[in-house]
Parts: C-alpha cells; sequence; structure tokens
C-alpha cells in the first residue's frame, strides 16, 4: 500500500520566477483548517510585486537582497494578525533584529510551498489550492 493522500489540510501551490519560468508545484499538509487558512492567506502575499495598483505591495518576485522595508512591514502585520504562524511573540524581538527575524520566519513559516530560488528572496505564487482529507488515503501499487 501507497500513501496518497496525507490525512488534514493540504496546501498545493504552483510558483514561478523571474518572467513566468521555472513552474514548480509543491506540497504541505497542516491538521488545522485554521493553519492552512493563515498559509493561504501567506501565498496571497506572495503575488508578483510587478503590475500591482499604486500602495499594494507583494513579495514575489524579490530579488535576492531580501524584503524591502514596506515588504517588512507588510509581513509584520500579516504574522501579527495571525499569531498561529508564530514561534514566540513578535513583541519580544529586538527592533535591530526584526528585520532578519522577519524574514527568516518567512521561510520558516511557508515551509518550501515556493520552492527555492538562487536568484530571487520570493517566488511568484500563481495558484494555491487548499483540499482536506480527513484521513489518509492509501491506494494498493500494481507492479507487472
Amino acid at each position: 500500500m501507497k500513501k496518497v493522500i496525507n490525512k488534514g489540510y493540504t496546501l498545493t501551490v504552483t510558483s514561478w520566477e523571474n518572467d513566468a519560468d521555472n513552474y514548480n508545484t509543491k506540497s504541505v499538509t497542516v491538521e488545522s483548517k485554521e493553519k492552512a487558512k493563515a498559509l493561504y492567506d501567506l501565498m496571497q502575499l506572495c503575488k508578483s510585486k510587478n503590475n500591482q495598483p499604486k500602495g499594494v505591495i507583494r513579495l514575489g518576485n524579490t530579488g535576492d537582497s531580501g524584503f524591502n522595508k514596506e515588504q517588512i512591514n507588510l509581513l509584520y502585520n500579516f504574522f501579527k494578525e495571525n499569531p498561529i504562524l508564530l514561534e514566540e511573540k513578535l513583541e519580544d524581538i529586538e527592533e535591530d533584529e526584526l528585520k532578519d527575524y522577519i524574514q527568516d520566519l518567512f521561510y520558516r513559516v511557508e515551509n518550501g510551498l515556493l520552492g527555492s530560488s538562487e536568484w530571487y528572496a520570493c517566488r511568484v505564487m500563481e495558484s494555491c489550492i487548499v483540499t482536506y482529507s480527513p484521513e489518509d488515503i492509501y491506494t494498493e501499487e500494481i507492479k507487472f
């Protein structure tokens, strides 16, 4: 028997980098609907930062130099509103360490959903689908 679906809420994210090349699809399963919703909302912030309406800040296609002040503020506010994703209170982080902490937290929390990039701090999230299975699903592998 081969497990094909894990019990819980599975997020499947398709992402790309640069000018819509190097596509990749990753999945992560979490136990709670609340955590799945928070991760889904985080992925929405990973749309391309390019061609957004004035004042809209996104993370996708940010270069490997890292997130700017506005992007860090976006993530800070997001994590503050979604404490289910936090390992410790943001208020406990020293101000001079906050930018690095927020950026590192983003990578720990997104848990590889976007995949990695040699040239970009954040790949572009093209789609994020959430599915639910009340139990692990197994199929029988047939070998000829």
